[in-house]
């Protein structure tokens, strides 16, 4: 028996690993050696421009001539006895970019073989081609059809050929993947940009409102400091307030309460819409000492819509005030209330968050302004009797006065 060495016994045994049983060691002949079968090394995984091959035959001497023809052609070469070994294991799936067929295996192993391994470029190998033969195989996808018995150099070259082909498809489809996951990336980052960009426009669209509020604030409060800066009396004073408003918030019912002495509250000034004349003035007189005291102590504006919502806090006074839209704001100056602020009108005019802005401004400079007032008309009183008012520093009310 002729002795086999494990360098001959390696190219054709070494596939069990991948596809199944050995090829029979009684089959004809050996490879040459140098096969780039697995077993041997390998061409490098970065070397795009060689294919990996996978040869089905079962007879050896077709696997020698087509690993003498390949040459270096290919990444790696593998062979195979039948499709049989080559059924799938998804931890093992196959990778080939040049299929050989050797018409010894039978057109069905072979059509199982091609949808198995789907390679890019299918070559079969006849022993004599027919048109009929070669018919079949371009049905089953065969890009040539090659003949065993055709010379070395023939064979190299339509090898190398197909070899080119099947390079040439692993390199677009590796480019296609690339291309690939190249647009998942700008597609995830242009989400990303794009969610930065939405919340950035939310950012800037509140940011300009912000500032828009603070902007209409500070010009709210400059045209109402400079008309109440010109009054040095409280008659002035209140009419000053009401006429602005009026002007801001539109026709209502309004009433001015100022606390007395002796805690109570009194009627400063009103102003009447659709209450009946001849009741209106007692209303307001009623509203002082009912309505005002609760909100004696509120330095934020208070909004409420029909009885109800005035009953929760009024408790049984809410009926003076009726089935009204209303809005209410304690005056306070340095921990003291010098005045409440009531407004009221129909349910159809609700107050909004608007008219709410504008009367907590009004009410803050309203107070810093009657405290002023209250200070010029307290001048000739000594300090300790000023009724806990303190002049500011740097104010001259001398001059003022």
């Amino acid at each position: 028996m002729p002795r086999r060495t494990s360098e001959t016994n390696r190219p054709l045994g070494q596939h069990a690993a991948n596809f199944g049983p050995q090829l029979p060691s009684d089959l004809p002949g050996d490879l040459p050696s140098g096969s780039s079968s697995p077993g041997d090394t390998p061409a490098p995984s970065g070397d795009a421009a060689k294919p990996r091959v996978l040869v089905l035959t079962p007879r050896r001497a077709v696997a020698r001539r087509v690993k003498l023809a390949l040459g270096g052609a290919a990444e790696s070469i593998t062979f195979a006895r039948s499709a049989s070994e080559l059924t799938p294991d998804a931890s093992k799936p196959h990778d080939h970019d040049l299929l050989i067929l050797d018409s010894a295996i039978g057109l069905a192993d072979a059509r199982l073989a091609g949808e198995t391994i789907k390679p890019g470029v299918l070559v079969a190998i006849e022993d004599r081609p027919t048109l009929e033969g070669t018919v079949a195989w371009m049905r089953l996808g065969a890009s040539d059809v090659l003949t065993a018995g055709d010379g070395r150099d023939a064979l190299r070259e339509r090898l190398s050929a197909a070899a080119r082909r099947a390079a040439e498809l692993r390199s677009q489809s590796n480019e296609a993947a690339r291309l690939k996951r190249l647009c998942k990336h700008m597609h995830r980052a242009h989400n990303e940009v794009s969610g930065q960009v939405s919340d950035l426009c939310s950012d800037m669209v509140a940011a300009y409102a912000d500032l828009n509020e603070q902007m209409s604030e500070t010009v709210l409060a400059t045209e109402l400091n400079g008309l109440l800066r010109q009054e040095l009396d409280v008659e002035s004073v209140l009419r000053t307030l009401l006429e602005f408003l009026l002007a801001k918030i539109g026709t209502t019912n309004a009433a001015i309460f100022l606390p007395s002495s002796n805690g109570d509250f009194g009627l400063g000034a009103y102003i009447n819409y659709d209450c009946p004349r001849d009741t209106a003035e007692p209303l307001m007189d009623q509203l002082a000492s009912s309505v005002a005291p609760a909100f004696e102590e509120t330095r934020d504006v208070q909004r409420f819509l029909g009885e109800d919502e005035l009953r929760s806090v009024l408790g049984e006074d809410a009926h003076w005030m009726g089935d009204v839209a209303a809005s209410a704001v304690g005056c306070r100056q340095d921990e003291e209330c010098l005045a409440v602020l009531v407004l009221f009108r129909s349910t159809a005019r609700p107050f909004d968050a608007e008219h709410a802005r504008v009367l907590q401004t009004a009410s803050r400079l309203f107070a810093a302004q009657l405290a002023r007032v209250i200070r010029v008309h307290h001048r000739h009183l000594p300090e300790e009797e000023w009724g806990g008012f303190e002049a500011e520093e740097g104010e001259d009310w001398g001059m003022a006065a």
